[in-house]
């Protein structure tokens, strides 16, 4: 519990998007990877001996995008289990326009609150670091195969344009300080990209509810919108999880009417799972910690458009 160390951790996770193609079963997996032996880091790029995330200004920046965000990796084994193997992703991402809430992108956790005004007059270096920013970019696509093998079954994916988020979050406060929930949807069809996240800060700062999200199309952003304690994502349908007593969302509505109204679980995430019993114990103990992730992939509907959705709702405290 005393050590405090630097670490890169790689996530990958691949599901579809429906039960009705059963020749799909076996693509779904979750596997997390330690990163070690870095070479290379620094603010546009990080590299190691299996992996490389590299990201490219582009000199002239267009409607094709601002930037390009190369992936290369080559991992022989997973590291949480063995179901896993010879995971390999040679991907570019065409990052389009991005956006940040004003004025960088951040919410502070101030002892006292502050206007707009005085925040922007504030010396930088006199900022609190108990803040958590994110930069977003609604819309981008990627060409290039992810391939790997699930139980000795080779599985490969050809990107072709395929439209995708990105969202870069930076956190100066542990996960239970931050926020007591959150809730994500990115949305992604062919003619436009739908995005928002919405969490609750601890009574600690508040109760204080943000919320922000986005439309796009294939070129630019159509619109961006913000809120505070507006509580713009609503779950019509609940079911309670027996195991926490959390109620996760059946259907869910997000701000500019999008409406999922059969949402398909695809995961339930214990997060405490993952941690030795006895820290569990004092933490569940002490801080009322039962931090479950609840994920949902599905096909919707938005607007006039038909695409995919990943939807997720994550309870802590």
């Amino acid at each position: 519990m005393g050590g405090i160390y630097k670490g890169f951790q790689l996530n990958f996770k691949i599901f579809k998007a429906s039960s009705k193609d059963e020749s799909e079963e076996n693509i779904d997996i979750w596997e997390s990877f330690k990163i070690e032996n870095i070479k290379d880091f620094d603010t546009l790029k990080v590299e190691s001996d299996n992996v490389s995330f590299h990201f490219v200004p582009l000199e002239n920046p267009s409607s094709n995008g601002f930037a390009q965000l190369l992936i290369k990796i080559d991992i022989p084994k997973g590291s949480t289990s063995s179901l896993l193997k010879d995971l390999k992703v040679d991907v570019t991402v065409n990052l389009q326009e991005g956006f940040i809430i004003n004025p960088d992108g951040s919410n502070y956790y101030l002892d006292n609150s502050i206007s707009l005004d005085e925040l922007s007059k504030r010396d930088p270096s006199s900022t609190s670091r108990r803040m958590v920013r994110h930069v977003f970019v609604p819309r981008g696509f990627c060409n290039g195969t992810i391939s790997y093998k699930k139980k000795d079954k080779l599985v490969k994916l050809d990107l072709n344009d395929t439209p995708m988020l990105y969202l870069d979050a930076v956190q100066g406060l542990i996960p239970n300080k931050a926020a007591s929930k959150w809730n994500f949807l990115c949305f992604n069809g062919r003619k436009r990209s739908m995005m928002c996240i919405e969490f609750t800060t601890t009574k600690e700062y508040g109760s204080t509810t943000v919320t922000i999200w986005a439309v796009s199309d294939k070129e630019k952003i159509l619109e961006v919108g913000s809120s505070v304690n507006d509580h713009a994502v609503k779950f019509p349908s609940t079911q309670e999880d027996k195991q926490n007593g959390w109620k996760y969302p059946t259907s869910i509505a997000f701000p500019r009417g999008f409406e999922e109204s059969n949402l398909r679980l695809v995961n339930r995430y214990d997060i405490m799972g993952e941690v030795p019993a006895f820290i569990r114990s004092i933490a569940e103990n002490l801080a009322n910690m039962k931090p479950f992730i609840y994920q949902f992939c599905q096909r919707s509907k938005f607007e006039d458009d038909e695409g995919v959705s990943i939807i997720e709702s994550t309870f802590i405290n």
